[in-house]
């Protein structure tokens, strides 16, 4: 995910997230640790902290907590927004500057702000839904109105992090009580007011403190709704005072006003705007603070190549903190010399006697509890309590999903909410495949689905895609869980479209032709967890080939009826369905057309796919192989194989081979030329390469390794928000050659 000083590349829809962005100068940074801290001192005069907002700029704060505690100086009280609260509330919760550098510097800042469960830790359906060729990006749709998302991300994963390094804590309802007393700042958005957060739950108070606009969603506080406090209050100097500090040390990472020659666009202008109204506020306070008398420090850490968004600099921003406060120790030094005392609190798990579910969505709770799987009698450690909360996460129909350990009549308990998704629980998107090999051989398809979810309380979903271009197409889907404590399901599935075909006769198209069909099926069939399936089911289906004449038309041509049994197994295990780096994926299906209610041929169809995937470092290596054939046939079919095309023997045109049966075999290579970044928009690029070699036949007697075809490829490769981009050259036996452009995943 994308902050700040990336976020100036960016152009078009991405200006608007800009600016949502720089409506905060407190920015979304975080600092986690899993150990104690030290204990309030009842030494005299109370001294408290003061941490802004600041984003990245804001791991400095730790910086300056390092000398603090080299010096002795034991923290009476905290107050702190956005990045301010993460390091401020962490820090009162008992953990040690050292403890929150450590973390700090090993986030996983590339994954925490992706709201995605693991692909490989997804249900097979879900996987199987967000491998279709359409963008991740969901709009709403109810009563008849398109909705959109309020945030870009959702923050679960965020909220999760959060909760998880203050878990040792989350028993104590207010903060007072915490090791050192502390204070969040947050903005009511339907008021425009401060909010100050001082109990409940402290993951969530400190999540809802940094809660920027149009990023992040709005987080529900006793109905209010809560946004980043950077702009209300990113320097809350009047809560320390209010808590009775009597010495008070200032830590101010916000971002400077820009220069003349900075303010050269809208953007710019906009930036400088939402930074004065911030700046002004910080201003009124520290006025306040030098006319009141009270003692204090201001520390201001040299963060000039630091932006709120360069979260890859927080190694470079801790530092400069502990440079700026070693700038002043010696005033410090008057504050005292009484050195924190640090306790050894054991991070015991509760033992869970009861669940209790929250439930604001149209679910069954049994369906919640069913995914949670969690049982009474036993300690749940806070890691095995985000990874079930985040299997849960995974049916995709929430906004959030969390948790609060809670006291019941002397019991322990878990109490898991479930909200809602803000955009409600029907659901559009949209897609685009564009493919060119510079001959004239192109196509494109605009795709687009509408989902809805929820339609029972066992989780029943129906689909309806539609699909113009080179393929037409338009289906219906419903798919029905059978029961809640099992995998088992039913789907049915109706569609009609048309596909354009060419029959090749050697090098030289002979015929090209128009295939429209209209195909019904119903399954059964068991989910196995989050890596296969097996389905058996019937299929009917009734085609017409025609000579291609532009005409719309499925009526028209030559009829050819198939019905008969399909079974298929499925297993998949890969990380990424786009430039994968580790897994496996195998797919294996029979067909038995009969001439049984109206089919007019026979026979028997086999196929068979295999993946795998193995990454070291930035090289990744990817075997495919692939085999097929069609046996015991009686009446005439469409050949049900094809070779040709982008990675599919790379130098030959699309489909340029067809027949009853295929062998296929491809070694894939691909390096990361780009190196890991906190983005937005996070625009991979790849190096890469690929061997492949194989050949379809009319019969089974034609197989032979002596008539296989040798191809390859080279490309570039680019994985965008709207699919992966290929710019590539193919190869293939007789010097046939193609140039390459692909949008979007076809293969």
């Amino acid at each position: 995910m994308n902050f700040m000083s990336k976020i100036r590349k960016v152009t078009g829809i991405h200006v608007i997230l800009v600016l949502c962005l720089l409506f905060i100068r407190g920015g979304t940074d975080f600092a986690f640790a899993t150990s104690p801290g030290h204990k309030t001192s009842d030494a005299k005069p109370k001294i408290g902290l003061v941490l802004s907002g600041g984003g990245a700029r804001g791991a400095a704060h730790i910086g300056v907590l390092k000398v603090l505690e080299e010096q002795g100086i034991t923290i009476d009280m905290i107050s702190g927004t956005s990045m301010g609260a993460v390091v401020g509330g962490l820090y009162a919760s008992g953990y040690s500057a050292a403890e929150i550098e450590k973390i700090a510097e090993d986030i996983d800042w590339q994954t925490i702000f992706d709201d995605n469960t693991r692909r490989e830790d997804r249900l097979f359906r879900q996987k199987r839904i967000k491998d279709d060729r359409l963008m991740k990006f969901k709009l709403g749709f109810k009563d008849g109105k398109i909705i959109f998302p309020k945030g870009l991300i959702k923050g679960q994963k965020l909220l999760l992090e959060l909760k998880k390094h203050t878990y040792p804590v989350q028993h104590i309802e207010k903060f007072d009580n915490l090791p050192i007393p502390f204070r969040a700042v947050a903005t009511d958005i339907e008021r425009g007011t401060p909010v100050i957060l001082d109990q409940g739950d402290l993951g969530l108070a400190i999540f809802s403190s940094m809660s920027i606009p149009a990023l992040l969603p709005p987080v529900e506080v006793e109905g209010r709704l809560l946004v980043d406090g950077g702009v209300a209050n990113n320097l809350p100097i009047d809560l320390v005072r209010k808590m009775g500090a009597e010495i008070i040390i200032v830590v101010d990472v916000s971002s400077p006003l820009l220069k003349k020659d900075d303010l050269d666009s809208v953007l710019s202008v906009t930036n400088q705007l939402i930074r004065l109204l911030g700046r002004n506020n910080s201003l009124r306070q520290l006025d306040d603070l030098k006319s009141s008398g009270l003692k204090h420090i201001i520390i201001r850490p040299d963060l000039t190549d630091i932006e709120t968004g360069d979260f890859l600099k927080v190694s470079d921003a801790i530092p400069r903190g502990e440079a700026a406060a070693r700038a002043v120790q010696d005033q410090l030094a008057a504050f005292g010399k009484e050195r924190p005392l640090h306790l050894v609190t054991p991070n015991l798990d509760p033992v869970i006697e009861f669940i209790k579910v929250d439930n604001r969505t149209g679910l069954s709770d049994k369906v919640i509890l069913r995914y949670l799987d969690i049982k009474p009698g036993f300690p749940l450690s806070p890691e095995t309590l985000n990874e079930r909360i985040a299997r849960v996460y995974g049916l995709d129909v929430f906004e959030r999903v969390t948790y609060e350990i809670i006291e019941e009549n002397g019991e322990t308990g878990l109490l898991v909410t479930a909200t809602e998704s803000s955009i409600g629980s029907n659901h559009i998107r949209f897609g685009l495949i564009l493919s060119d090999n510079l001959k004239g051989d192109s196509s494109y398809s605009l795709l687009s689905s509408l989902t809805l979810t929820e339609l029972t309380d066992l989780g029943a979903e129906a689909r309806f895609d539609a699909e113009i271009g080179d393929e037409m197409l338009l289906s219906g889907e419903y798919y029905q869980p059978v029961t809640v404590f099992s995998n088992l399901f039913l789907s049915s599935k109706a569609t009609i479209g048309a596909y354009n075909r060419t029959v090749f006769e050697g090098l030289q198209v002979d015929n090209r032709q128009r295939v429209s069909y209209v195909e019904l099926n119903g399954f059964g069939g068991i989910q196995l967890g989050s890596w296969g399936e097996a389905k058996l089911g019937m299929v009917r289906r009734w085609l017409r080939v025609r000579e291609r004449d532009d005409q719309l038309d499925f009526f028209g041509g030559e009829k050819f009826i198939s019905t008969g049994w399909n079974a298929q197994f499925n297993a998949d295990t890969l990380d990424r369905i786009s430039f994968p780096r580790n897994g496996a994926r195998v797919s294996l299906s029979y067909y038995g057309g009969r001439k049984i209610l109206g089919g007019d041929n026979r026979f028997d169809l086999i196929h068979g796919r295999g993946r795998y995937v193995k990454s070291l470092g930035k090289h990744t290596f990817d075997f495919t192989v692939e085999a097929g054939g069609t046996y015991n046939q009686q009446g005439a079919i469409i050949a049900p194989f094809s070779l040709g095309g982008f990675q599919r023997l790379s130098g030959l045109s699309r489909d340029r081979l067809s027949g009853g049966f295929i062998g296929y075999g491809a070694l894939r290579y691909h390096y990361r030329l780009t190196n890991d970044q906190i983005n937005i928009i996070d625009l991979p690029i790849y190096l890469g390469a690929s061997l492949e070699t194989g050949n379809t036949w009319d019969r089974m007697g034609d197989i032979s390794l002596s008539n296989m075809i040798f191809g390859g490829s080279v490309f570039v490769g680019v994985e965008s928000p709207i699919g992966p981009i290929y710019f590539g050259l193919g190869v293939a036996d007789n010097n046939s050659q193609s140039l390459y452009f692909s949008l979007g995943q076809s293969f």
